[in-house]
């Protein structure tokens, strides 16, 4: 029997810079943003990230992506400050659209979380009609190895 452990890093950084990552390139489109992020063969892994969960999206990040090596990410943030702590760790965010929820979580089947949800779909179908293949993640998982090796030999 093994024990699994989740580590939930907080990082609290505040910074004023809104571009896709510190470098001084800056994306004016979503769809320019996945173009520079994805895989040769146009594969992205895509999670929305709003301010509420920026923490989860740094840890996701750590214990997930940074692990298993996957550079073809990138976090789509809902609201003015959803990319700011992911930009300060140098973290590649877009931000994609503001929401009036976006600093609070939202409960299942409440309007908020409807609105969000359509703005998840909105993004993932932008960048289909853009000829990428995406890979949605939400924040709250574990990847336990690079799954784009998997996926790519089961199409």
């Amino acid at each position: 029997m093994s024990v699994a452990c989740i580590i939930i890093i907080t990082f609290i950084t505040i910074i004023t810079d809104h571009q896709l990552s510190t470098s001084a390139v800056s994306y004016s489109s979503l769809t320019d943003a996945i173009a520079s992020r994805a895989s040769e063969d146009r594969y992205i892994v895509l999670a929305m990230v709003d301010e509420a969960f920026t923490d989860m999206a740094m840890n996701f990040h750590e214990a997930s992506l940074s692990k298993h090596h996957i550079d073809n990410y990138l976090f789509v943030g809902v609201g003015n400050s959803s990319c700011d702590v992911l930009y300060r760790h140098s973290v590649a965010c877009f931000h994609y659209v503001d929401d009036p929820s976006a600093g609070k979580a939202s409960d299942f089947g409440h309007s908020d979380f409807i609105r969000k949800m359509n703005i998840r779909t909105d993004m993932i179908l932008e960048a289909l009609a853009a000829n990428f293949t995406v890979v949605h993640t939400d924040l709250d998982v574990s990847f336990l190895a690079n799954p784009l090796p998997e996926i790519k030999v089961n199409l």
